[in-house]
């Protein structure tokens, strides 16, 4: 480990001062020079600018006039970050606090060209406001403060996270922890429109322990409850494969008659049905870090629907009956799909302890979830298939692993 450190006499690169504040830097990227990506705010609005320098330490920073982001009304830009994600494409993401009392926020960015000549950014997609970040790493209650880097070795970019203290904790001064590594690359979504795609690292398949619990071709009748396996799983990695009728023909689908343009919308939507009550496609899905009784358990499922657009799929995770103790972290997260599944809906569930991580459609969607069971964790944690729809459900495959515990090496 590196434990001496010790100050250049250069320090500070770039001074505080004038009206903006300055929070957090970017990793540095070369192109014509130096250059960072630093978050700040002013007069209430979010700020990222560029600072140039052409030797790094022995040059002095200079900042570029136009910022490279501005987001009105939005706040402090927090761990901003920026990479080419393309030939033609780059990133810049911010973290958010929608309310600025708020311990942790969300993790927003865009997709757009960057011009090197002059500093500036374009986004594809803007939402509308001037508030350019329209898309979002993770749908959950607890994911923020993301870094990305680029593994150069295996050609990809890797990015992790931030997750909340447990509130529950005995600990002094409990530290947050960290989210599973992911791997992030560009893709499009049903309207071909980029967004990035994220999955667990490859690496995460070197912790699951034994053959594994493996079922296929299983019909989930109404109202079916059925229990994975009979060994505890507090730490777990699922895949599961739903087969689908043809949504075409469903004429008796729910009609959500919401166009689902925003996570509130499908957070809102998933929170009043919830995935207790029986919709007609839906809710099915996992109950995970559940008690034999399911006095605790966190669901996650889909429930589908028509919407304006056509067929959507909501991904939803549940934790109202999470824990028996009283906690401050919201009962539900979603997020919507729409037309991006024709045959056959996928899920990827990781589980660690108090950390739900859901990825859904081969990463088109991730929900993160911080939960807190007093019960179900241990010995006692169990994982369950369940189907609350009217209709039955095909479940085409599912494959579990019970996971160990990751071994860090310092170097």
């Amino acid at each position: 480990m590196l434990k001496h450190w010790k100050k250049i006499a250069q320090n500070p690169l770039i001074p505080a001062g004038g009206r903006v504040a300055m929070r957090d830097p970017s990793s540095a990227w070369r192109d014509s020079s130096w250059r960072i990506l630093l978050g700040g705010e002013n007069a209430s609005d979010g700020v990222g600018f560029v600072y140039w320098s052409n030797d790094f330490l022995d040059g002095e920073w200079k900042r570029l006039e136009t910022p490279l982001l501005r987001m009105p009304g939005a706040g402090i830009l927090e761990s901003p970050d920026f990479f080419q994600v393309s030939e033609s494409k780059h990133v810049v993401k911010a973290s958010l606090r929608d309310d600025p009392a708020a311990t942790f926020g969300s993790d927003s960015y865009a997709v757009g060209r960057y011009f090197s000549e002059n500093g500036s950014f374009v986004p594809d997609d803007d939402p509308g406001a001037g508030r350019t970040l329209g898309l979002r790493y993770d749908h959950g209650n607890s994911f923020f403060a993301s870094k990305s880097f680029a593994d150069t070795a295996k050609d990809r970019r890797v990015l992790w996270a931030l997750l909340p203290k447990d509130p529950l904790s005995k600990v002094a001064r409990a530290p947050p922890v960290q989210s599973i590594p992911r791997k992030l690359w560009l893709g499009s979504d049903e309207d071909e429109e980029e967004l990035l795609l994220q999955l667990p690292v490859d690496e995460l398949a070197s912790l699951r322990i034994g053959p594994g619990i493996h079922m296929a071709d299983v019909t989930l009748e109404p109202g079916a409850v059925i229990q994975v396996g009979g060994d505890a799983l507090p730490q777990l990695d699922a895949e599961l494969v739903f087969e689908l009728p043809d949504l075409t023909t469903q004429m008796s689908m729910e009609n959500f008659d919401v166009e689902f343009s925003s996570t509130g919308n499908a957070a809102a939507h998933c929170r009043k049905k919830g995935a207790r009550v029986n919709g007609i496609l839906g809710p099915f899905g996992l109950l995970v870090l559940a008690t034999g009784d399911l006095a605790e358990h966190t669901a996650i499922f889909f429930h589908l629907g028509r919407s304006r657009k056509g067929p959507v799929a909501l991904v939803c995770a549940d934790h109202s009956r999470s824990s028996l103790a009283n906690h401050p972290e919201e009962d539900l997260s979603a997020a919507a799909l729409h037309g991006a599944f024709v045959e056959v809906l996928e899920l990827r569930v990781l589980v660690d302890n108090s950390v739900v991580e859901t990825f859904g459609q081969g990463g088109k969607i991730s929900i993160t979830s911080r939960v807190h069971p007093t019960l179900a964790k241990g010995d006692a944690a169990r994982l369950f298939l369940f189907n609350n729809g009217t209709n039955a459900v095909r479940l085409k495959r599912l494959d579990a692993w019970k996971m160990k515990a990751a071994e860090a090496t310092l170097l």
